[in-house]
C-alpha cells in the first residue's frame, strides 16, 4: 500500500519534475506504521462516527472506540518516557552532555532576557527623562511670565 499522498505535488509530478514515488514523501505504509508505531486499519470501511459514543464504526466489524485508542497512546508515552528517563540516568555520558547543555541554555536566556529588560529600562528613562524637561521648562515659562506680567 502507499502511504499518504501529498496532493500540492501533484503539479510537479505532472509537469514531470519528480516521479511518481515522490508523491508519497513520507513513504509507504508498512514504512510509516512501524516507524511511528501506528495501527493502520486497511481495507475496512468506515461506516460511521458517533462522536457522543466516541466510537468508530466498521462495516461490520467491532467498533473501535476512540477513549480507549487516545488511553492506549498515553500508556505507551507515559511507557516511552519512563524507559528514555531510565536509560538517561544509568548512561551517565549522556546525562552529563544534556546537563550541560541544559545549563548553557537557561545562561543564555536568562542573559537574554536581563538584557531586553536593560534595553527596556533604558527606553523608559529617556522617555520619562523627556517628559520631565518639557514640564520644568513650562513651569519656568510659567514662573517668567508670571513675573514680567506683575512686575
Amino acid at each position: 500500500d502507499t502511504g499518504p499522498y501529498n496532493p500540492m505535488l501533484t503539479t510537479y509530478y505532472v509537469k514531470g519534475a519528480i516521479p511518481y514515488e515522490a508523491l508519497f514523501p513520507f513513504g509507504n505504509l508498512e514504512t510509516i506504521q512501524k516507524e511511528l508505531n501506528l495501527n493502520v486499519y486497511t481495507n475496512r470501511p468506515v461506516t460511521a462516527l458517533a462522536p457522543g459514543e466516541r466510537k468508530v464504526l466498521f462495516d461490520g466489524a467491532k467498533p473501535l472506540l476512540t477513549d480507549e485508542v487516545i488511553e492506549q497512546a498515553n500508556q505507551e508515552k507515559k511507557n516511552l518516557e519512563r524507559r528514555l528517563q531510565r536509560e538517561l540516568e544509568e548512561d551517565t555520558e549522556i546525562a552529563e552532555k544534556y546537563d550541560s547543555i541544559e545549563k548553557k541554555l537557561s545562561k543564555n536566556s536568562v542573559y537574554k532576557s536581563r538584557r531586553i529588560e536593560n534595553a527596556k529600562a533604558q527606553k523608559r528613562g529617556k522617555a520619562i527623562n523627556k517628559w520631565l524637561f518639557i514640564v520644568t521648562l513650562i513651569v519656568v515659562l510659567l514662573v517668567v511670565a508670571f513675573f514680567l506680567y506683575y512686575f
